[in-house]
């Protein structure tokens, strides 16, 4: 069987369903760019491979605003 290429933009968390029943069927790669989430996940899932890189259209660097519930952090500044 084929594997599919998962791709999790903003990574935080797990799988979710219908993708978390059938992980043996998956290359996970995920974006994550909070550095805490990004250790976390590494550390957990081993066999998924994790980046700690914001994805954006633009190049360059950009500041990645970490707010109190982490979830809801952004490059957009927080209102």
């Amino acid at each position: 069987m084929n594997k599919i290429f998962y791709v999790d933009v903003g990574a935080r968390g797990d799988l979710t369903e219908p993708w978390s029943d059938n992980e043996q069927d998956l290359f996970v790669y995920g974006f994550e760019a909070d550095p805490v989430e990004h250790n976390r996940l590494n550390a957990l899932y081993p066999n998924r491979h994790y980046y700690p890189v914001a994805l954006s259209s633009k190049k360059g660097e950009i500041s990645l605003n970490i707010t109190e519930e982490r979830s809801q952090s952004s490059i957009y500044p927080p209102k």
